[in-house]
């Protein structure tokens, strides 16, 4: 917290998987609350493998699963893609880990959140970021990303001086930057590890916990500061992990310009 703290950031943002919203978390969050700044947080899957999400929101103080705030000139949005969709088109929350039993079902904005997001980009008079832990690039991630994709790019459309110009999400554990129908969609990697699967023995490691600094303005400038960790040993090469050459132990320093499309 003290690289945050010299740096006087508007406010901190964590992308999800976070903690288990049990008293073993409550150290974590004292570090968190630390920061006497704004704090926001997005739901991850794995924070509810213990508890509700109910009780997730309650444990962190957020407004609500999914919320929107404004900053600097910007709108933001916070999406929840933590839901399962059931074969009559219900959807249930994640609840104490029970998204492993559906595959398939798991990983959907529901329809209130659609709605929602519809009328946010109907309201808005700003250039609009997105947070969501899973995330719409190239196919994966969110199940039913066509659905948000279509209303987000019908909205660009319509307002191309205040589109959505920012994806954010953190379920992949990657750093990466692509561009997707306008979009540019930011993969922040994991603060602590890349997820290499059972057969490669689950966890690999980062030496050093990862962080970014954002800054943005409204002329369309985007400044990325990362850090550059290394993997513990055995690192995913180490371990015959074949997509090593994909994966890094760092958050690369970018600058783009989101209204570049």
């Amino acid at each position: 917290m003290g690289k945050v703290r010299e740096k006087e950031p508007d406010f901190i943002l964590q992308l999800g998987d976070f903690c288990y919203g049990d008293r073993e978390s409550d150290e974590l969050m004292r570090v968190w609350d630390g920061f006497p700044g704004k704090k926001f947080h997005v739901l991850g899957n794995h924070d509810m493998d213990k508890v509700s999400k109910s009780e997730m929101v309650k444990y962190l103080g957020m407004p609500g699963r999914y919320y929107r705030f404004m900053s600097g000139g910007f709108e933001f949005v916070v999406l929840d893609s933590n839901n399962i969709r059931l074969e009559e088109g219900k959807y249930m929350d994640y609840d104490r880990g029970n998204y492993f039993k559906f595959p398939e079902g798991r990983g959907y904005i529901d329809d209130e959140q659609v709605s929602w997001l519809e009328n946010v980009l109907k309201e808005s008079d700003k250039p609009i970021i997105i947070f969501s832990h899973q995330g719409l690039a190239e196919g994966v991630g969110t199940k039913n990303q066509d659905v948000i994709k279509g209303i987000i790019y019908e909205h660009n459309r319509l307002n191309p001086e205040c589109p959505v110009a920012i994806f954010f999400e953190g379920h992949h554990h990657v750093d990466r930057l692509t561009i997707e129908g306008g979009i540019h969609h930011h993969w922040v990697n994991s603060a602590s590890y890349h997820w290499v699967g059972e057969e490669y023995g689950k966890m690999a490691d980062y030496r050093d916990p990862l962080f970014a600094f954002v800054t943005m303005t409204k002329s369309g400038e985007v400044l990325i500061e990362g850090k550059d960790s290394t993997f513990i040993a055995p690192t995913p090469k180490d371990r015959g992990y074949p997509k090593a050459d994909e994966v890094t132990a760092s958050i690369a320093n970018r600058r783009f310009d989101w209204k570049s499309r």
